[in-house]
């Protein structure tokens, strides 16, 4: 693809199939395009052996019923002090002037980084269960209720309780 100026088109993958709708996006300042293209592929056989149970901790992210124990690894909490500084540094900036939009586009960068962070986690951790079991069983909790309770809220939301069943769904 062509560089334009300073923007650079990249493509993750050819497209297969035949194009059906495009979502065009902004995250900050990046832009991202999706396209859904429509295949056609066999209907998978459902298994449903064997069977693990996850449990959400804070401390371990998952303790499964075979015994392993994955670690949080708390992408926020290690990003508080850097958010906080480059925060300071915008409500010192006057508001409408140049600086202070480069300030916010930095808080905004580190907030995108925390949240990549925390979603390839989830992302490899609900594939990885996905592809070893037949069946992933996950306690009910109720995530909202807990996130008003104060002093959990900020690790519990870190941890992306609700992020992992929803990928684990998928």
């Amino acid at each position: 693809f062509p560089k334009l100026g300073n923007l650079r088109a990249v493509v993750h993958r050819p497209l297969e199939g035949s194009p059906k709708s495009c979502t065009i996006r902004r995250d900050g300042d990046q832009w991202f395009v999706s396209i859904v293209c429509e295949i056609e592929l066999p209907d998978p056989t459902p298994r449903f052996e064997p069977i693990v149970a996850l449990d959400r901790g804070i401390t371990h992210l998952i303790a499964d019923s075979d015994g392993n124990l994955v670690e949080n690894p708390k992408p926020l909490e290690t990003a508080l002090k850097r958010l906080a500084k480059a925060q300071r540094v915008v409500s010192r900036r006057k508001k409408g002037s140049t600086n202070r939009s480069k300030a916010v586009s930095r808080v905004t960068g580190l907030h995108r980084k925390i949240r990549r962070q925390r979603d390839h986690v989830l992302h490899t951790l609900s594939a990885a269960y996905a592809k070893s079991h037949g069946t992933v069983v996950v306690e009910r909790l109720q995530t909202a209720n807990m996130l008003r309770n104060r002093p959990l809220a900020r690790r519990i939301a870190d941890a992306g309780w609700s992020r992992l069943v929803e990928l684990l769904r998928y």
